[in-house]
């Protein structure tokens, strides 16, 4: 691989790395450390990405090793340290498998059925080998009480960042969720600085056009049996006290009925747009429709339920008559 020679190029290398890192290691903002990778992926191509990715996670890990004498003297401050830099190495490193085309499995009879030349997929595919390496991981971390330790101190952090603090068992429902949900937020996390840094990057570069419309989002009609799949698993594993397999699916399932709830709000908003209703009243609900989603008790539920079975009778319904 040729280094490059161009100053520019190198300046923008060292900027976006810098940026990752000072949001990495701010707590309540750490989960946007991935958006300046984004941006020069978008710039660069995977080159500067890559180059972003060194140098962040070589700077990640000697700061993490001269942090070793915070730890309490009885912890074991190798297993802290790996389990510590583990999320951000997943994160940073996932980055590059999703933007890296698989040219040598798209033309595969398994990557034709695996539609592996979208991004989605890709990323799908990621998520689930994080799954499988996290999995240990999880459980070592359930077992580690330093460890235990830290993320209550995180939770105690961003409830102290919200101008709240923490009541009865707060804190420990909300590490499990957390722990529990792990592969949900990592990819509500990735979407979101991809959406970041893309949109800033093609700004930049005098293209006005989003990365991808609400309207123009669909999921292949094939992606209904790996939601049906995840539900029936969580069934099984709820009723029959499967612990070991419940993280796998309930993840799973949470992902793909987000994936058909983002689809069946990009039906509702196409359908808006065919209204007789002004821009303006047509984007004032489509804000009360994601604000409720999380303010309003009661119709968050029925909206929960509500869009991702939109999303999913698109599959026999084709409520969107433009080519696909």
């Amino acid at each position: 691989m040729q280094i490059p020679a161009d100053k520019r190029f190198w300046g923008e290398i060292a900027i976006a790395a810098f940026l990752s890192l000072v949001l990495l290691h701010i707590g309540p903002l750490f989960f946007l450390f991935l958006a300046p990778i984004h941006f020069v992926l978008v710039r660069r191509g995977i080159q500067g990405g890559g180059w972003v990715v060194a140098l962040v996670l070589t700077a990640t890990g000697i700061i993490r090793a001269l942090q070793t004498g915070t730890y309490p003297p009885e912890a074991d401050r190798g297993a802290l340290i790996v389990l510590d830099l583990m999320i951000p190495v997943l994160m940073a490193l996932s980055v590059l498998i999703v933007h890296v085309r698989w040219q040598a499995l798209e033309e595969k009879p398994l990557g034709r059925v695996l539609r592996i030349d979208r991004k989605l997929h890709r990323l799908l595919i990621t998520v689930a080998g994080i799954g499988l390496i996290s999995i240990p991981l999880w459980l070592v971390a359930s077992g580690n009480v330093f460890l235990q330790q830290a993320v209550n101190a995180q939770v105690t952090a961003a409830f102290e960042v919200m101008g709240t603090e923490p009541v009865g068992g707060t804190v420990e429902f909300v590490k499990n969720m957390v722990l529990s949900t792990f592969l949900f937020l990592f990819f509500v996390m990735f979407v979101l600085n991809w959406l970041i840094g893309s949109a800033i990057a093609r700004r930049s570069l005098g293209n006005q056009n989003r990365l991808i419309r609400l309207t123009d989002f669909f999921l292949d009609d094939r992606m209904i049996w790996p939601f049906i799949f995840a539900w029936t698993g969580i069934f099984f594993t709820v009723t029959m006290q499967l612990q070991s397999l419940r993280f796998a699916f309930i993840n799973a399932g949470i992902i793909f009925l987000f994936l058909y709830g983002v689809q069946g709000l990009g039906i509702l908003i196409w359908f808006l747009r065919r209204s007789k209703l002004s821009p303006q009243s047509r984007m004032l609900v489509t804000v009360l429709l994601i604000v409720s989603l999380f303010a309003i008790p009661g119709l968050n539920l029925v909206l929960s339920i509500g869009l991702p079975a939109l999303g999913i009778s698109d599959i026999w319904f084709k409520y969107r008559t433009r080519n696909r």
